[in-house]
């Protein structure tokens, strides 16, 4: 395998691209998160919150140990000695021409020199990463997924997408979600809910369950088997995570992730139920959780438990806000509304979280793909595919 490695200045600008991090770019990023977290001010709640500059799904952490291939650019303004970084994960496809790129958790700096310089900064590096995957990568496209908070932080992220061209899309992100502030303490936060929920977050049969971290891939069976459960009682699909990338990044980083497992005493080595929280400096983020379709279970409160002690752990590792990790509006067609309601029960405030930009790198191979897209989608042309690859010879 090629492996990329640029390096080169563009005044008043110096770039890093590559696809594999090394002990420079490492050292990059730990500079760059030393600057430390940014003060977002969320106006319409009337709270100030610290929030990273570097989230962990753009970190090297995690890019260092997932299966897909990935490229990074990070940037340094000569003058000012800000730093920047954005990485661009690699969706593979069939056909090469048709493979496209996401930034997930790209966080928008906010008022570090101030919002012009600021937007002009990252409108530069948005635009030297478009030129750099158009000259060597075969992406035809790359989808951006601001992870902002807030009015202000929002606004900031759609002024950059404007700046460099990106075009609206629908999102596949959570647009909305609920943040639990950690300032508070244990028992102040649990003073904010309801007396009714206040008594599902005690452990009433103890000597019937057990509560513990996962740091084991033995367990990867159990929870991949628990969330796919999950995703069949509320969208009636399974969903295949990626368990085995972030039981490699626990090894190296523990306190970069919090798996909590809930057990039963017939069987304390098989999860029936779980939570994952992953941490970005002082946020922790509720990334994903399933639970089995199973009667007993289903007799504990066990998903009410199960995110108190996310939090009672997460306050013991420093974290200082837990996102809930999005929200719906809970319409009646709406899949999600009873996830949605459930989060709502505990204490906090929602708000804008996010944003998603579209930048087609190679037009012509993505509206190639989106013209075969729309082939199949109304007229069915299943074979279309596999016929234009005998037609141009695409291996």
């Amino acid at each position: 395998m090629n492996v990329v490695k640029i390096s080169f200045q563009s005044e008043p600008y110096h770039y890093w691209f590559f696809d594999e991090f090394d002990e420079e770019s490492c050292q990059f990023e730990v500079q760059l998160k030393a600057r430390g977290t940014q003060m977002i001010s969320l106006r319409d709640q009337g709270v100030i919150i610290p929030w990273p500059r570097l989230s962990f799904w753009q970190s090297s952490k995690y890019l260092q140990h997932i299966q897909q291939k990935y490229f990074v650019l990070q940037m340094m303004n000569s003058q000012t000695q800000e730093l920047y970084q954005v990485a661009v994960i690699v969706n593979v496809s069939r056909f090469k021409i048709f493979q496209s790129g996401v930034v997930s958790y790209w966080i928008p700096l906010l008022k570090v020199l101030g919002r012009l310089q600021d937007e002009q900064d990252q409108e530069a590096l948005f635009r030297t990463l478009t030129k750099l995957c158009r000259k060597y990568t075969k992406m035809m496209s790359l989808r951006v997924h601001a992870y902002a908070p807030g009015h202000e932080m929002l606004q900031m992220a759609e002024s950059i997408f404007h700046r460099t061209e990106m075009r609206s899309c629908l999102p596949l992100n959570a647009e909305k979600t609920r943040l639990i502030d950690l300032r508070y303490s244990l028992d102040e936060l649990e003073k904010q809910f309801s007396g009714r929920i206040r008594a599902r977050l005690k452990i009433k049969k103890p000597e019937q369950i057990l509560i513990r971290e996962i740091q084991d891939k033995i367990h990867k069976k159990h929870l991949q088997t628990a969330l796919n459960d999950t995703f069949q009682r509320s969208v009636g699909k399974t969903y295949n995570y990626d368990f085995d990338s972030l039981f490699e990044v626990i090894k190296i980083a523990p306190k970069a992730l919090l798996i909590i497992g809930f057990f039963l005493v017939e069987n304390f080595n098989e999860a029936k139920a779980f939570v994952m929280g992953v941490f970005s400096d002082s946020i922790v983020e509720y990334a994903v959780g399933g639970s089995l379709s199973d009667p007993k279970l289903r007799s504990f409160p066990y998903n009410y438990i199960l995110i108190w002690k996310l939090i009672e752990e997460a306050k013991a590792r420093g974290a200082l806000i837990l996102d809930m990790g999005g929200i719906t509006d809970e319409s009646e067609s709406d899949p999600l509304a009873g996830i949605s309601r459930f989060k709502r029960y505990f204490p906090g405030f929602e708000t804008r979280i996010g944003c998603e930009g579209l930048i087609r790198i190679k037009t012509l191979h993505y509206f190639l793909f989106f013209f075969l897209q729309k082939c199949r989608i109304f007229f069915g042309v299943k074979h279309l595919i596999v016929n234009l690859k005998v037609i141009l010879r695409l291996g």
